[in-house]
């Protein structure tokens, strides 16, 4: 099984200016390629949005996926679903 991530046939070139990020009705599961009722989820359907200069904390019991939220950020894994943008631009269609 090919567990790398996927880089799109054509990508956008990154072009980040302000640095917004945005979660949007993302989802993700470690073990995405097993039986649905075998998974287990991280995170389910969760938004959230950090304008330029803001700082935010994550905070939550372990296991509560706060550091996935930086590894999917960084695409050290493909979202179940939803998406990740910064400036607008979704990640998903970013060169690797």
């Amino acid at each position: 099984m090919d567990e790398r991530i996927k880089e799109v046939d054509d990508p956008i070139e990154v072009k980040i200016t302000t640095g917004k990020i945005r979660f949007e009705k993302v989802s993700f599961t470690y073990d995405a390629k097993m039986k649905e009722e075998d998974r287990t989820t991280v995170l389910d359907n969760v938004d959230f949005e950090v304008l330029p200069g803001q700082r935010v904390g994550i905070v939550g019991q372990t296991g509560s996926g706060k550091s996935t939220i930086m590894r999917l950020l960084y695409r050290f894994y493909d979202i179940t679903a939803g998406r990740i943008l910064i400036d607008d631009q979704d990640i998903s269609q970013m060169r690797l």
